[in-house]
């Protein structure tokens, strides 16, 4: 099985807006003096006000609302509402459609 660090490896900057924008129902249009995505914090915890970055150095999320940062597995689980991480790699490998780039174990 790919590893998550590997699956984040893979995905572009491109790619997590399109991720978060479809999580949080619409695309997002704001960036950072940096280049850092800007995403509305209904995505993590609920509200409308947009304090949830996306660095792409460290491939990190931080809310300015909670206080907490995390990778974009996380932020899948708290978003879709996932019991477990694998169900959120899962989701995200799907997203994406990377299976064809590693086979998956066929144990459950």
């Amino acid at each position: 099985m790919l590893d998550s660090n590997k699956v984040k490896d893979m995905l572009t900057p491109e790619d997590v807006v399109k991720l978060c924008s479809s999580l949080q129902g619409y695309e997002t249009q704001l960036y950072d003096n940096y280049g850092n995505p800007i995403f509305c914090t209904s995505i993590c915890h609920g509200g409308d006000s947009e304090k949830l970055y996306y660095f792409i150095d460290s491939k990190k999320f931080f809310c300015f609302t909670c206080n907490s940062s995390y990778d974009i597995f996380e932020l899948v689980r708290r978003a879709k509402g996932f019991e477990t991480f694998k169900e959120a790699y899962r989701y995200v490998v799907d997203f994406f459609k990377l299976k064809d780039f590693f086979i998956e174990d066929t144990e459950e």
